[in-house]
C-alpha cells in the first residue's frame, strides 16, 4: 500500500512539473507576426531567473494609462547582450518593442528596449545575427 501511494505521488509530481515547465516555455501566446513599439515609464523591473520582466506605464490613444508587462529572454541571454539588474530603474522613460499577446492583453515578449536618451538597453535581434 505504501509503495502504491508513493508511486501515485511521484506520478502526480512529474505530471504537474512537466505541465508547468511546458507552459512556462510556451511562446504560443505571443503574436510572432507583429512587433509594436510602446513608449512609457518603468514602474517595475524584475531581474530574476529564469526571465527578467519589465513593467511600464503607457498612455493609450485616449490618454488613459495602461500598464504593460514584457518578458525578456533567460538571464544569461540578457547578460550576454549587456543587460544587468541595474539596467533599468523605476521612473526611466523607455520605448519597448514587443510581440504582443494574441489575447489582446497588455503584455508581450520583449525584443528591444531603448531609453529616452537613446541608450540601447537590449536588442534581442542582435543575438540572432551573431
Amino acid at each position: 500500500m505504501r509503495s502504491l501511494v508513493t508511486s501515485m505521488i511521484a506520478i502526480f509530481v512529474f505530471v504537474a512539473l512537466g505541465t508547468a515547465v511546458s507552459a512556462h516555455h510556451s511562446m504560443a501566446g505571443y503574436d510572432d507576426t507583429k512587433k509594436i513599439t510602446l513608449s512609457g515609464v518603468v514602474s517595475e523591473y524584475r531581474w530574476r531567473n529564469p526571465h527578467a520582466w519589465v513593467v511600464w506605464d503607457v498612455k493609450d490613444e485616449s490618454g488613459k494609462m495602461v500598464q504593460w508587462s514584457g518578458e525578456l529572454p533567460a538571464i544569461n541571454t540578457d547578460q550576454a547582450l549587456g543587460m544587468s539588474k541595474t539596467s533599468l530603474k523605476i521612473g526611466d522613460e523607455i520605448s519597448v518593442t514587443v510581440n504582443p499577446s494574441k489575447l489582446g492583453t497588455p503584455d508581450g515578449r520583449v525584443w528591444k528596449i531603448v531609453k529616452k536618451d537613446g541608450t540601447l538597453i537590449v536588442d534581442i535581434s542582435l543575438m540572432r545575427t551573431q
